[in-house]
């Protein structure tokens, strides 16, 4: 596919590339590859003229980070930026790379699915995307070290323009501890909207999606609400109080596993 966009003028806008080692699938195997084949000046042209929005499913290979930062890096124009990881694979090296390079396009949407990351390299990326960045998700992302309350004080700080801010189904300390956000499903909070899970018998907040002219109010909010549930807990959890299972009137008004998680 490469080599073709390289010899043609076909107009591209969006694109999804799988750099994976999907289970029983294909992905593109850089090591196959040469760039020098198919990063040629018409190519370059065209990816950065046309191409707005791009989906990488990101497997971390040594081979496929400097890959991954290199077509983003060229995309001059692009918009939406959507790095997945199907099966909870490490991209870290990808993230913290781009977070270090020194041109990126100016990108208004990102989305950061099923990746484990460290807060230093997620940190460095909101840092340099911060000022150009309307709306921002995280999707069942892992933190390896560090805390999500710090990775939110830094998107309160750094991105002023943000409109839109979507977290679901988060991790802590690897793997280990689920981050819920129960104390703020109240009526008080009605400016949310949440996505919540049937965990340990009770409905619980794992989702929270704000958009509007209040972020650093909502930002704010949404921090102090959020901690950490271990996977084998010796704690209790807030939950919904009284409720059991997902009620009625605690039904998800958002659910990004549908349309994610494929």
């Amino acid at each position: 596919m490469f080599l073709v966009l390289s010899k043609s003028s076909v107009a591209v806008s969006s694109f999804e590339i799988d750099m994976g080692r999907a289970r029983g699938g294909t992905y593109v195997d850089t090591k196959r590859i040469s760039a020098s084949a198919w990063m040629t000046p018409s190519f370059k042209h065209n990816w950065a003229t046309h191409l707005r929005h791009l989906r990488l499913r990101y497997d971390q290979e040594t081979d496929t980070t400097t890959f991954g930062t290199d077509i983003v890096q060229i995309a001059t124009n692009l918009k939406t930026l959507f790095i997945d990881s199907p099966f909870g694979r490490d991209t870290d090296s990808l993230i913290s790379q781009l977070g270090n390079t020194e041109t990126l396009p100016n990108i208004k949407d990102l989305t950061i699915a099923r990746a484990r990351l460290r807060e230093s390299s997620m940190t460095g990326l909101m840092i340099r995307l911060g000022s150009s960045l309307r709306s921002l998700t995280f999707h069942r992302t892992a933190l390896v070290d560090g805390s999500w309350k710090t990775v939110i004080a830094v998107v309160r700080s750094n991105m002023p323009h943000l409109e839109s801010f979507t977290i679901q189904e988060l991790r802590d300390r690897g793997r280990e501890q689920r981050i819920l956000l129960c104390p703020l499903r109240n009526k008080e909070n009605s400016m949310f909207e949440f996505c919540d899970l049937s965990y340990r018998t009770k409905s619980r907040a794992g989702g929270v999606r704000y958009h509007g002219q209040q972020m650093q109010q909502a930002l704010g909010k949404i921090s102090a609400s959020l901690y950490g549930y271990p996977l084998a807990p010796r704690v209790t959890s807030p939950g919904m109080t009284g409720k059991i299972g997902l009620a009625e009137e605690y039904l998800s008004s958002f659910d990004l596993r549908e349309e994610y998680d494929v």
